[in-house]
């Protein structure tokens, strides 16, 4: 069954791939910042404290716990139980660009990272 699922979601995949529209890319690059998010963080946290007053600190401290047991348990016990390995791992033929790699690549022009005077 998990087979034909992994199938079916490759195929729909495909499908939908096929379809590139250029204009979608810078959308769906801002969709995924966490600061596009934030006015509607911010709007249900303003809606929450004006609907219950008092209670809403007990409602955002609950939402927050509820959002760090998630992070940590799928962080911390799923990931190393599944080992799934990342995009950029399944496809090390390709090089890779972005941010991290270019600021790596400078830390490692810069030679030997030496610690300050007077640290040791």
């Amino acid at each position: 069954m998990i087979e034909q699922l992994k199938a079916w979601d490759e195929q729909l995949l495909l499908f939908l791939n096929q379809f590139h529209v250029a204009w979608l890319d810078q959308v769906m690059f801002w969709l995924t910042k966490t600061e596009f998010w934030m006015p509607l963080y911010i709007f249900l946290i303003y809606l929450i404290f004006r609907n219950y007053k008092k209670e809403g600190w007990l409602i955002l401290a609950g939402v927050v716990i509820t959002i760090l047991i998630a992070d940590v348990v799928t962080y911390r016990f799923m990931k190393p139980f599944f080992h799934r390995s990342s995009q950029r791992k399944a496809s090390a033929s390709q090089p890779m660009a972005g941010p991290t790699v270019t600021s790596w690549g400078k830390l490692c022009a810069q030679g030997p990272i030496r610690p300050r005077r007077g640290q040791v």
